[in-house]
């Protein structure tokens, strides 16, 4: 980090972007749009969709055809399971998929 005011947005975005990941399938919304507008301002192109399914398996078919990992950008608890769909199919496939999960802590919104 080069800065003590990174946000954990920028962070993962970062993170993401020197491990070579150019595409991130995933949610439009909050908690999770912070790190996909980080994402796309580091490069990165965020293709979103309206639920965690269609993302993850648009991830895996990605990780399928161009051999690199999918990623996959999800809110936590229910997104995390319904993505879970696209996690069992890149397993099954032997497909390299990263799923990523945001959630947000109830003392940050109370």
């Amino acid at each position: 980090m080069s800065s003590t005011s990174d946000s954990g947005a920028r962070v993962i975005a970062r993170a993401l972007k020197g491990l070579g990941i150019q595409v991130i399938f995933g949610i439009v919304g909050i908690p999770v749009i912070e790190v996909a507008e980080q994402a796309i301002h580091l490069g990165i192109r965020f293709i979103g969709f309206r639920n965690e399914q269609a993302a993850g398996y648009a991830a895996t078919a990605y990780g399928y055809l161009t051999g690199k990992p999918g990623t996959c950008l999800v809110v936590g608890g229910p997104g995390v399971l319904h993505a879970m769909a696209g996690v069992s199919r890149s397993y099954m496939g032997n497909v390299l998929l990263l799923l990523l999960q945001k959630i947000v802590l109830m003392a940050m919104i109370l």
